[in-house]
């Protein structure tokens, strides 16, 4: 006998409380995306969304990144 493994109910969760429960994980995040759009009447797939969320959040997290490192300047190479 196998046990489901335990979901949140994540329509049920205070919003403002969202961003810190989900974190940076894509799989949480799609979760709960999708389980607000069945809410609504919509069927989405959760493996799209899976890729769609981790693939923001990497994004977001690399562009933060190159703005806190200092500009570069580029290296010009003179050839005479």
């Amino acid at each position: 006998m196998t046990a489901e493994p335990a979901t949140t109910d994540w329509t049920a969760v205070p919003e403002h409380t969202l961003p810190d429960r989900l974190g940076d994980d894509g799989s949480k995040w799609a979760e709960a995306f999708c389980q607000h759009a069945r809410k609504l009447g919509h069927e989405i797939d959760e493996g799209w969304m899976i890729g769609w969320f981790a693939n923001a959040i990497e994004a977001s997290w690399d562009a933060r990144t190159r703005r806190a490192q200092p500009p570069t300047k580029p290296t010009l190479n003179v050839v005479r």
